[in-house]
């Protein structure tokens, strides 16, 4: 009664381009299952912005990508100047995977943003 065979995974260091920040990660089951994305980023050790919650469906076997975009522009433009001015950030992610029986199981990420 769970997820059959759930791989989740993310690059543990994602550089971001630009203005725009995204953080990405991957996840497959040997079952078709969607998977239901959140999470926040935490800078220089005090500041934290939520991410915009996001999900996907794969096909039984086959491996799907989620991304995550900060909730509010601001968020994104203070994220990005942060990193600009070499502080950390950190994304904190929730994967949860859920099958079409209603079974679920849910994986958690860290994953450091570089400039």
């Amino acid at each position: 009664n769970a997820v059959r065979n759930p791989v989740v995974s993310a690059a543990k260091k994602q550089p971001q381009k630009g203005s725009s920040i995204k953080v990405k990660a991957k996840f497959r089951s040997s079952e078709q299952v969607t998977a239901k994305a959140t999470g926040k980023v935490k800078v220089g050790g005090k500041a934290t912005y939520k991410l915009k919650k996001a999900s996907k469906g794969n096909d039984p076997g086959q491996s799907a990508a989620v991304t995550l975009k900060p909730k509010k522009p601001k968020g994104a433009k203070k994220i990005t100047k942060a990193l600009k001015k070499g502080k950390k950030a950190t994304a904190k992610l929730s994967l949860k995977l859920i099958d079409d029986a209603g079974n679920s199981k849910t994986k958690k990420l860290s994953v450091k943003l570089k400039r």
